[in-house]
């Protein structure tokens, strides 16, 4: 066989496995040669190779063009997903946009659900009800060089783990059953969202605004809601436990159920109506209370004036700084508290529980220590009483 004829053949090898669609190279197609022709000179060899990678550079050029007519096809022309672009109403549920530079790309309207935006820059972008009902939207950036609007989006269930939504703008968002572990969202606006349900643990709220939020059951644990405002907000059976709400705003609160074992409320503002009116605050129910005093509870500097707590457990709650002033412990039980500092001016205190309690003076109270035996007594059932020691 002439050299020429040779160089043809191998050519023709390497155009009908490329163009059969099998994956060829230039080492397979080299193979294929040598086994077929025993000698090849160097020259001609070299020029086969040549011909072969430009083969294999043609063939993906045209398979990437496919690519990209096939997704633009799946869209249209106005719809597909760029930096600054306009996407208002656009259709990209299910759509894999991982990694995708978003940044300032309109999507409000836009159907979301269940794309896959993980690790997409979403800075700035505006989702204002938008669907990303099930979207994934793990480590995306939605806040890096600009805030994002989210206002009455859908994120039902969506996954936003380590998601960077700091200043991002969520009013009105329904984000039940989202989450959120781990993800920023410090100085983001929140008012009247839905996050019921929501996993919350490790995110970062502070400064953040939940004002009048629904977080009925949401899981909060070890969340960061330092200085965050949650005014009018429902957290009834939220769990809590070692959250930071130190110089949180929870006026108006509802905590019904809510479980803030070791949660810590330094400086927070737990008042329900104003201290004039001294009305009573709904969300301390007596479980609610007795949720925090999972021990160490720290209330140290809240504000509880005009707090409904009569008749409450509250032995060994630390209420140092805490502003007490007209509320109702009538009755309660302060075993063991610690009131130093605190402001108890026209508090009820008829009938409250003194024993080892650190007065506001610094002065220990214990005027109702020999009271514990028949307490416990009166107070347990057939089962609890206390054992004779004979």
């Amino acid at each position: 066989m002439q050299t020429s004829a040779k160089v043809m053949m191998a050519s023709l090898v390497a155009a009908i496995l490329l163009g059969s669609g099998i994956a060829a190279s230039s080492t397979t197609i080299s193979a294929t040669v040598q086994e077929s022709q025993s000698a090849v000179e160097t020259a001609q060899y070299n020029l086969l190779i040549s011909i072969i990678q430009e083969l294999e550079t043609m063939n993906e050029n045209i398979v990437n063009q496919t690519r990209t007519i096939n997704y633009v096809s799946t869209v249209n022309d106005s719809c597909v997903p760029a930096a600054a672009a306009d996407l208002a109403g656009c259709s990209l549920a299910g759509m894999d946009m991982q990694g995708y530079p978003l940044i300032n790309t309109i999507l409000a309207n836009a159907d979301l659900r269940s794309a896959n935006l993980q690790g997409a820059d979403l800075s700035g972008a505006d989702l204002s009800n938008a669907d990303l009902s099930r979207a994934i939207l793990t480590g995306a950036h939605l806040s890096a060089t600009g805030e994002s609007h989210f206002i009455f989006a859908t994120l039902t269930g969506a996954k936003l783990f380590r998601a960077d939504l700091t200043g991002a703008d969520l009013t009105g968002a329904d984000l039940s059953d989202a989450d959120f572990t781990h993800a920023l969202l410090t100085r983001a606006v929140l008012a009247d969202s839905n996050l019921a349900r929501a996993a919350l643990p490790n995110t970062d709220f502070q400064g953040a605004r939940l004002d009048g939020a629904d977080i009925i059951d949401a899981d909060l644990r070890f969340a960061n809601l330092a200085q965050a405002s949650l005014a009018d907000s429902d957290l009834s059976g939220a769990v809590l436990t070692y959250a930071n709400l130190t110089g949180a705003n929870l006026a108006n609160a509802t905590l019904v159920r809510a479980d803030l074992f070791n949660a810590d409320l330094s400086g927070a503002n737990l008042s329900w109506g104003s201290p004039q009116n001294a009305l009573p605050l709904p969300g301390f129910s007596p479980l609610f209370l007795r949720n925090i005093i999972n021990l160490p509870a720290n209330l140290a500097g809240a504000n509880l004036s005009g707090a409904d707590l009569a008749g409450l457990d509250l032995s060994g709650v630390n209420f140092f700084g805490a502003n007490l002033s007209g509320a109702d412990l009538t009755g309660a039980r302060l075993g063991d508290a610690n009131l130093s500092s605190a402001d108890l001016t026209n508090a009820g205190l008829d009938g409250a529980y003194f024993c080892n309690t650190t007065m506001p003076d610094l002065s220990v109270n214990n005027s109702g220590c020999s009271e514990t035996t028949s307490n416990q007594i009166s107070e347990a059932s057939p089962t609890e009483l206390p054992q004779s020691s004979n």
